[in-house]
This record gives C-alpha cells, structure tokens and sequence, in this order.
C-alpha cells in the first residue's frame, strides 16, 4: 500500500505529538536530533526545514503542550463562577492524567529548564488568571494574556491558586492519591479567593479613585 502523504500542517502536528512523548522520556539533553527524525520516520533536513533546530523543535513542543492545556481550561460563562470553575478544574485534571509525564517534567523543568521554556508556562498561569477575572467580572472586557500590576490583590490571589493548583495536581500523579481528593483541595483552595472577591474590588476601586502624586 502506498504512504499517504501528508501536508506540511499534519506532518507538523505529527510531530509536535511525537514531541510530547520524547521530552516526556527524557530530558532535552538527552535526546538527539537522530533520534527525533528516526522516530518521526523523517529525515533530519526535514526536521530542520520545519522547526529549524532541535532547539525550536523543543519550544514548539512546549507551546503545542500549553495551547493543548489552555483549550482545556475554559470557563464556561452560563455557568455560576464557581460551578464554571469547578467545571474547568475537572477539565484540567483530565488533562494531567492525559499527558502525566509531560506535564511533570515541564513544571519540574525536566525537559531542560531555561528562561524560554518558563516564559511559556508563566503565560499559561497568568492566561489561566486572566480568564477567571474576567469571569468574575465580565464587564472588565478582555484581558492581555500577561501578568497584571502587583496592586491587582485579586489577580495575585488567583496566581497563588494556581500554583497550589499545580503543587497539588503534583502530588497526584506522584503519590497516587484520589482523585476526588485532589479536585475538593483544589477547589476548597479557590473559595476564599471567591469569598474575598468583593473586598478586593472595593480596594482596587479606591486606589483607583485616589489622586496620584506628582512626580517629581
């Protein structure tokens, strides 16, 4: 039977795949180009001529691996904020117990740990922060997908959800622990986020509201 050939968009997302299950084998020193294009059944010209070197093709794999976890965690609007969040952190645990080892070794920095790599799962934290702001508060309008000023108390709480979120999700796929476990500390984590979401808006309000002083 003859090979079917595929399009430069499939054979790209082929291999952004394959990517997802070597650096979650090994670390990105580890592994060669020689190995990538004998698994990918290509040669490595062709590896370079879509990614440039295995450098790109590491951070192509990262950001195909956060995209993938992004369009998991989408909250649902017709939802009450907290049903909708509870909705998205069932979501976001399927997503771990889909792609444990990759999600393992990119928050572990297991898959080579510089600034690059870091910036992408930083993008992910604040977007993830940035969505549920807007769920709690829909007339805000869309936000950037970057962090917020350090005055924004909501948005700093939101952020230390989700490194809990993530420390505990963590503990899950290491020590076996239930399920139903992880997703009540995880949620129970984001009620007094929730609860303190009134104050926090009344403080923004009114630092919004003071005069600023001049420069100097």
């Amino acid at each position: 039977m003859a090979r079917i050939r595929l399009g430069t968009d499939q054979r790209r997302a082929q291999l952004l795949e394959l990517g997802v299950e070597l650096f979650a084998r090994g670390a990105y020193d580890a592994l060669t180009t020689d190995t990538i294009a004998s698994e990918g059944g290509i040669s490595k010209g062709l590896l370079f001529h879509y990614f440039g070197s295995k450098r790109g093709f590491y951070v192509a794999t990262i950001e195909h691996v956060a995209q993938l976890l992004l369009d998991r965690v989408v909250l649902d609007r017709a939802l009450a904020p907290y049903e909708s969040v509870l909705d998205a952190v069932e979501r976001f645990l399927d997503f771990v117990v889909g792609y444990p080892a990759i999600y393992r070794a990119l928050l572990r920095g297991g898959l080579g740990a510089d600034g690059e790599s870091q910036a992408i799962v930083e993008r992910v934290r604040w977007t993830i922060v940035h969505r549920v702001l807007e769920l709690l508060d829909p007339e805000a309008g869309p936000a950037p997908e970057e962090p917020v000023p350090l005055a924004h108390t909501a948005a700093l709480r939101l952020y230390a959800w989700v490194g809990a979120t993530e420390a505990l999700s963590l503990v899950w796929i290491d020590r076996g622990l239930a399920r139903d476990r992880i997703r009540t500390l995880i949620i129970e984590s984001f009620a007094p986020v929730l609860a303190a979401w009134p104050r926090d808006q009344r403080e923004r309000a009114r630092g919004a509201a003071e005069p600023r002083s001049p420069s100097p």
